[in-house]
């Protein structure tokens, strides 16, 4: 039996390449831990997992939220302002919006040099800086819990200083070394990344903010992004049931 046990080492891994999801729901379920056996293959644990998910709890829907932005857009302003920031910080909470959050927009990025970039936005050069910051904010930190504030503060700002000294405070870890990724290559390398997820949409990006909910562009939900996302969520959790009266 032991031979057949994970050292703690291999199980942290193991588990770690698990979605959270999954390991959310098996956190829940009634098991005795003290007596269940993870075996040595990661494809018997994925398994086991989704077996046990499947076959003993009734999951609720996690719906995904994309949002395709562009930091001076006055429309992405109005739409992370007055709907996006407000609405995560009421559901995210359940744990059942998957967030990602793309700033590109109309942007454009070409290759240049040793593996550099040449990139122009549609306000201008200091809007591509600014989602250059966001880029960076969003590699660095990755929970959309701690960056999507700091988003929502950068979006708008006038140039990367005043979005630097007012926004990036907000982080726990170092405003300089975000400032670096922004200011040079690596930021660059990460708007044309961010550029070449928004060129694979289809339909074709042709407004900003572009949301997608489920793989699927809304419209409406530039105008009641909570509704659309309660629509979308089965069952409906408790902060969406005053507002689907």
């Amino acid at each position: 039996m032991m031979a057949d046990l994970l050292c703690c080492d291999e199980l942290y891994h193991m588990v770690y390449s698990v979605p959270a999801v999954e390991l959310i729901a098996i956190y829940r379920l009634p098991i005795d831990w003290t007596s269940f056996a993870f075996h040595t293959t990661h494809s018997n644990l994925a398994i086991s997992l989704t077996e046990l998910q499947t076959s003993e709890i009734s999951t609720d829907n996690i719906v995904n939220l994309a949002v395709y932005i562009e930091a001076q857009c006055p429309d992405t302003s109005r739409f992370v302002h007055r709907q996006l920031l407000s609405t995560w910080q009421e559901l995210s909470v359940t744990n059942r919006i998957s967030l990602k959050i793309v700033p590109f927009g109309k942007a454009k990025c070409d290759p240049v040099g040793d593996s550099d970039y040449s990139c122009e936005c549609q306000h201008g050069p200091a809007e591509c800086e600014l989602n250059q910051l966001m880029n960076c904010v969003i590699e660095m930190v990755r929970n959309p819990h701690y960056y999507v504030p700091v988003i929502s503060c950068i979006q708008g700002k006038r140039d990367l200083r005043s979005a630097g000294l007012k926004c990036l405070s907000k982080l726990l870890m170092s405003s300089k070394s975000i400032l670096l990724c922004a200011e040079g290559k690596e930021g660059r390398r990460l708007l044309a990344k961010a550029g070449a997820e928004t060129e694979r949409l289809q339909p074709p990006l042709n407004f900003v903010p572009w949301i997608m909910i489920n793989e699927i562009r809304s419209s409406d939900a530039f105008y009641d992004l909570k509704k659309n996302l309660c629509d979308a969520l089965d069952p409906i959790p408790d902060q969406c049931k005053e507002h689907n009266k």
